[in-house]
């Protein structure tokens, strides 16, 4: 956040300054905390090319809760491989769960206040392309580039809250949001590293 120098008048006609703040896409930044009272969870990993299916589809997301309103505040994925690839990534929200695939183990998904309850959204990783029912839709759309291990990872994120300012909101256990990499085969010793973060609430 930066601070600028603001000149005006006050209604005497006296030259008075004052400081604004601006974030880094120069709006003006609220002076109020935006720190929130809501649980909000986050969980994240590094997915490995051996924990991955030879055409990528479905690879990791967000199930909703049977219990409360889940609003999804930021995905970020940063993805390496020993040779460069540019893979298509789609961000699907689906009005019916997928089925079948074969999952990892549950990520830990983590309350950013310890007093929290447990988080009832459920965190979802890949390691066998499930199926896909026809309700799943394309939100968004991107590039991300595998870039060689030896350089700065290539990185993709959905920031809801800045960029939108909507949260994608996921209703029932039967909604979900989910990255397909649209039948990508990754290289050798490709790695995704992801980061959800959420918040949950009885409405």
């Amino acid at each position: 956040m930066a601070a600028d120098t603001v000149t005006t008048k006050n209604a005497t006609g006296t030259t008075v300054n004052f400081q604004v703040h601006t974030d880094e896409d120069g709006y003006l930044a609220s002076a109020a905390s935006r720190d929130t009272s809501i649980a909000t969870y986050s969980a994240g990993g590094i997915i490995l090319a051996a924990n991955m299916a030879t055409t990528l589809l479905d690879l990791v997301g967000l199930r909703g809760s049977a219990t409360k309103t889940v609003r999804i505040k930021k995905i970020r994925l940063e993805a390496g491989a020993t040779t460069g690839l540019a893979a298509t990534v789609f961000l699907d929200k689906h009005t019916i769960a997928n089925t079948g695939g074969t999952l990892a183990t549950a990520p830990a998904m983590v309350p950013l206040d310890s007093t929290d309850a447990a988080a009832t959204a459920l965190a979802i990783v890949y390691t066998a392309d499930p199926t896909i029912d026809a309700s799943s839709k394309t939100m968004s759309c991107k590039t991300l580039t595998f870039t060689a291990l030896t350089t700065a990872p290539g990185v993709v994120e959905w920031d809801f809250v800045k960029d939108v300012e909507h949260a994608l909101v996921l209703r029932g256990v039967a909604q979900e949001a989910m990255i397909n990499f649209n039948g990508v085969t990754p290289g050798a010793n490709s790695t995704v590293a992801w980061t959800i973060q959420w918040t949950e609430e009885v409405e």
